[in-house]
């Protein structure tokens, strides 16, 4: 919080000029304070509002009162967690005065999930718990190349796969749809998920290369996923 200017402190050698001055000057913050003071009260006001009236999701309202609130009372988390990561907050609960709140610490990651409580009333952030997601089972190069050629066959066949679609002529190979490669909270984190896939997107490449009825349309893809056009007419389309 912003503390006071004591005029009556001033030093007794200033002029009038330099009274005068500082008096302006501790007015100016006197106002500042009580408006930054009546900002805290509304925000606080309506935040408290959207809890009582049983909203528990986290809302783009609610995220961005928190951030500015926060801000205003200088909240002191630690651990880095400053107000300008409210926007990854989920899982909240409300029990007055006290905020309850689950962070994802690296978005998208799964790999860091932190439980707060915030009391409005003390001012006074705690951070009650941390999660981090088990140890998850290798994905060998075997299992790779397994799934790998379960994706090929299927493509070659027309037989379904969860992670074919075929438009037409055109196949898209999603690599995030099996249980080894999809992301899932609290249990598979995105980073492992993605590195996975990356490695089975390189194995079906590969062994698609000695089907060339299958020409590869790299300008669909996407970072998790391979794009095939069959050739009209060839030979061995179903």
């Amino acid at each position: 919080m912003r503390s006071t200017i004591n005029i009556s402190s001033m030093p007794v050698a200033l002029g009038a000029k330099q009274c005068f001055a500082y008096g302006k000057m501790a007015v100016a913050w006197q106002s500042m304070i009580a408006r930054d003071e009546n900002e805290t009260s509304t925000i606080r006001a309506r935040i408290e509002e959207l809890l009582n009236a049983g909203a528990r999701e986290e809302s783009e309202e609610l995220l961005s009162l928190l951030e500015s609130y926060w801000s205003l009372v200088s909240t002191e988390f630690g651990t880095k967690m400053e107000p300008s990561k409210t926007m990854r907050i989920f899982d909240i609960s409300w029990t007055p005065p006290v905020l309850e709140f689950r962070i994802e610490r690296h978005p998208g990651a799964w790999n860091r999930v932190q439980r707060w409580t915030y009391d409005f009333n003390l001012n006074e952030a705690s951070l009650a718990s941390e999660w981090s997601p088990p140890e998850n089972p290798r994905y060998t190069k075997k299992q790779v190349h397994e799934d790998a050629q379960r994706i090929v066959d299927a493509l070659l066949t027309g037989a379904p796969h969860s992670c074919v679609q075929n438009k037409g002529h055109y196949y898209h190979v999603w690599m995030g749809r099996l249980p080894a490669t999809k992301p899932l909270p609290y249990q598979l984190p995105m980073r492992t998920a993605k590195g996975r896939q990356a490695r089975l997107k390189d194995e079906v490449a590969n062994l698609m290369k000695v089907h060339p009825e299958f020409v590869r349309v790299a300008g669909k893809e996407t970072t998790g996923s391979l794009v095939y056009k069959r050739q009209a007419g060839s030979a061995d389309e179903p």
